[in-house]
């Protein structure tokens, strides 16, 4: 079993960004996040997912917590639903992406100091008034221009309009600036209940914790009923004499298999590529990252989970 440290799930209770206030805040995005974020391409909430996930690779890396595939076995009379991890891969931080951020700080810290202190780093330039006098970025990412205020408003836009055409054909430096996956629509929810599955499973809770946990985010994903039968049964002494309880267990792990494994998956999926430096990039790891399982096992210093 391993424990984290650092890492632990978001409950309703200690989420920073509770329904109501989410809510408030993705209205308040609509209206003013342009003026009032310059730099920033997503609201703030959007930042707080991608600290948790920062967070949990550091401290995976640190303990050598692989990322993992399962292995499925059909159903049998004596064996059912028995899984085994037949592919794993261990992040590792893409460091000179993150190089404005002190990672061993990362750790400890709460979103509260973490985002004062390193949410500049997300920025890029935006567009500001130079003054005469002014020393100038002599840099290709970087645009001077004259401009006659004489002209009126519309004129000044369509001219520069077509300097910016020009100004795109040029070759710009590679930047290492962090950023979040273009017209890609961010789902709060499903998002923290991925983190909270992939945290629960590698701390080894058992599927009836896990849901009970995470009840509230649950039903907000998918139809619950099925779930809330076999927990509530599980509790039913006589039932469970009856049946057996390992019965009712094997129920509900496929149940848990069957409407939930898929958003873990989309964790670590994020996972890898928060690693190298995108949010919200779903795209699968690469297969050449992926090890096999040996012939003698994993290595005692993996902590496969």
């Amino acid at each position: 079993m391993n424990i984290l440290k650092y890492n632990k799930i978001v409950t309703q209770k200690r989420d920073i960004y509770a329904e109501e206030k989410l809510k408030k805040l993705q209205e308040k995005t609509r209206r003013n996040f342009r003026r009032d974020n310059v730099g920033l391409d997503r609201p703030e909430y959007v930042y707080y997912l991608w600290y948790l996930h920062l967070k949990l690779i550091l401290e995976m890396e640190d303990q050598r917590i692989p990322i993992q595939k399962q292995r499925k076995y059909r159903s049998t009379v004596k064996q059912i639903n028995q899984r085994e991890v037949s592919h794993i891969h261990e992040l590792k931080l893409k460091q000179d992406v993150y190089s404005g951020i002190d990672l061993e700080e990362t750790k400890s810290i709460p979103w509260s100091q973490w985002k004062k202190k390193y949410l500049d780093v997300f920025k890029t330039g935006g567009v500001k008034l130079v003054d005469h006098g002014d020393s100038l970025k002599c840099e290709p990412e970087f645009m001077y221009l004259e401009v006659d205020l004489r002209n009126t408003e519309t004129n000044l836009l369509n001219q520069f309009k077509e300097q910016l055409k020009n100004v795109r054909k040029r070759k710009l430096k590679k930047s290492n600036t962090l950023k979040v996956l273009e017209n890609t629509r961010i789902h709060y929810h499903p998002l923290i209940l991925g983190y909270n599955l992939l945290i629960s499973r590698i701390e080894g809770k058992d599927f009836k914790t896990i849901y009970e946990e995470n009840v509230s985010r649950i039903e907000n994903q998918t139809d619950t009923v099925e779930f809330e039968g076999t927990v509530r049964s599980m509790y039913d002494k006589k039932y469970v004499q009856r049946v057996g309880f390992q019965t009712l267990y094997d129920e509900l792990t496929g149940l848990y298999y069957f409407n939930l494994n898929r958003y873990l998956l989309d964790t670590q999926r994020v996972l890898y590529n928060v690693s190298q430096g995108r949010f919200l990039d779903k795209t699968d790891i690469p297969k050449n990252k992926w090890k096999t399982i040996p012939k003698g096992g994993w290595s005692k210093g993996i902590n496969v989970w």
